[in-house]
């Protein structure tokens, strides 16, 4: 029988992959994503952009927010992150690096929906 997605990733350990960064503990967006090429290597990701052609939306106050989808066969799991700053706290107006950080940390958090992670 062929293990699921689910089962394949989440049994994965990825603890010599990881960073702290402020006393919290982060999985890199690019070994996450070679992991999961070299297991799936049809999957694909889409950095949800806005018809502005912005990568990020703004809620109401103006905090920042990115959205990636990412599909694994016939299954697809979107996550929406906040755009945050060095100290980890949601932003409005982001800059450039801001956005881009948030896209790849989006990444990697909805890779993890797919089993990454949770060995």
């Amino acid at each position: 029988m062929t293990k699921s997605v689910w089962e394949t990733l989440s049994a994965i350990n990825v603890n010599d992959h990881t960073e702290k960064k402020n006393g919290l503990t982060y999985l890199s967006w690019a070994w996450a994503w070679g992991v999961l090429k070299q297991h799936y290597p049809t999957a694909q990701f889409q950095k949800h952009i806005t018809e502005q052609g912005l990568p990020y939306f703004k809620d109401e106050q103006g905090f920042a927010y990115v959205a990636v989808s990412v599909t694994v066969e016939d299954q697809t799991h979107t996550e929406v992150f906040p755009v945050l700053d060095f100290r980890n706290k949601a932003v409005q107006n982001p800059d450039s690096f801001a956005v881009n950080s948030a896209l790849q940390r989006c990444l990697a958090k909805a890779i993890s929906y797919h089993g990454l992670g949770h060995y």
